[in-house]
């Protein structure tokens, strides 16, 4: 690597500091609760998922921000931030911070399906982190994969949401965002 203003950078990764694939989030309906399941990435270390969505009631101008994490921690995922080596992230997976890597599916609870509306479903694998360093530089590799899935029927659309015209969906012609507000 170089730059007009750093000094000059030669570095190598072997085959265990390559990038993580991608996720492949989906969903499900399990009962009122919703599933979410990937595929196992064989490098990754932990994973977390997260779900944000409007919460229901209080009118158009005042609604609640409801989200819901695979942490079993109250404080979730913010504490995957930083460095996250292996030793850390096997602590975090301990802690119940992180789900393991043997993980391929969580539960996102009933009450809180229910508590949102337009959620938004997000997946990240972690992968540990590398740090290098030469006489006069220090490069940090984070290894993270993340995916989203926008809102979709099933999910708790409001009516006719995700449903192409004629469809069943109330108002015909399928989700309008700017309807919400």
């Amino acid at each position: 690597m170089s730059g007009n203003y750093s000094p000059e950078i030669r570095f190598s990764l072997d085959g265990s500091q390559d990038f993580l694939g991608a996720l492949d989030l989906k969903t499900a309906p399990e009962g009122e609760a919703l599933r979410l399941s990937w595929g196992t990435l064989p490098k990754a270390l932990a994973y977390g998922g997260q779900v944000i969505g409007l919460g229901k009631g209080g009118g158009k101008e005042n609604r609640d921000i409801v989200i819901w994490e695979s942490s079993a921690q109250r404080d979730g995922l913010s504490q995957a931030e930083g460095e996250l080596t292996p030793s850390v992230v096997a602590k975090l997976v301990a802690q119940g911070q992180l789900l393991g890597p043997e993980r391929s599916s969580c539960v996102m609870s009933a009450e809180a399906r229910r508590a949102m509306e337009l959620p938004t479903t997000s997946l990240q694998a972690y992968g540990g982190v590398t740090v290098l360093q030469g006489p006069d530089w220090v490069v940090t590799l984070e290894r993270q994969s993340r995916t989203t899935l926008p809102p979709f029927d099933g999910m708790g659309l409001p009516d006719g949401g995700g449903k192409p015209e004629g469809k069943g969906g109330k108002g015909g012609g399928g989700f309008n965002p700017f309807k919400l507000f």
